[in-house]
């Protein structure tokens, strides 16, 4: 099953840029430990001077790929194609069902002006990354299994397999105000 969000995302999409823009906040050019940079310029801070380095505090937590939700698949082994439009700021499918141990390929197509993230974990993951990302200044992105940066514009995919364990997992953007305006969407594993 999946459920599609309506094509206009709302009032959130038309604020938040304009929020993040009128608090000073930039879209690119300044690093955060646990992101890989892509821009340089002033504000750039060599990865040797940033604390914890690429994770983000998580050197104690479960690996993303050990099995909790599930590892990175094997493109062989996909049995499921499944396109996600990120817009400004939501997603176009906002609940999808998926049989426990599935390896699907997520297409995740950019069509908005603003950069995503396509992040796969559970409620609490998404909850407690979402608190450390508040501050951190844009202009980042994830290199862990699970998530996918999406440029204005561009495609990315991201093949998963699924925890053979029926569970609800989460995909989110945790670019700075994305994921507090509801840019996420929820996978049953059933």
């Amino acid at each position: 099953m999946t459920t599609r969000a309506p094509r206009n995302a709302g009032l959130a999409a038309f604020l938040l840029p304009m929020l993040i823009l009128a608090t000073g906040a930039s879209v690119a050019g300044v690093g955060h430990a646990g992101h890989d940079q892509d821009h340089m310029g002033a504000n750039h801070m060599d990865k040797r001077e940033m604390p914890g380095d690429h994770d983000m505090g998580h050197r104690d937590a479960p690996s993303h790929d050990d099995g909790a939700i599930g590892r990175p698949g094997n493109p062989e082994a996909v049995a499921r194609n499944i396109e996600i439009e990120a817009r400004d700021i939501a997603f176009d499918v906002t609940q999808l069902t998926i049989k426990p141990g599935t390896t699907v390929r997520f297409v995740i197509r950019n069509t908005g002006k603003l950069p995503h993230e396509f992040v796969l974990g559970t409620a609490s993951e998404q909850a407690e990354h979402a608190k450390e990302m508040q501050g951190m200044m844009p202009g980042m992105k994830h290199d862990d299994p699970n998530a996918v940066t999406v440029e204005p514009g561009q495609t990315a995919e991201l093949i998963w397999q699924f925890s053979e364990q029926p569970q609800q997992i989460e995909y989110a953007c945790h670019v700075p105000g994305h994921f507090e305006a509801g840019m996420l969407g929820k996978i049953d594993l059933r």
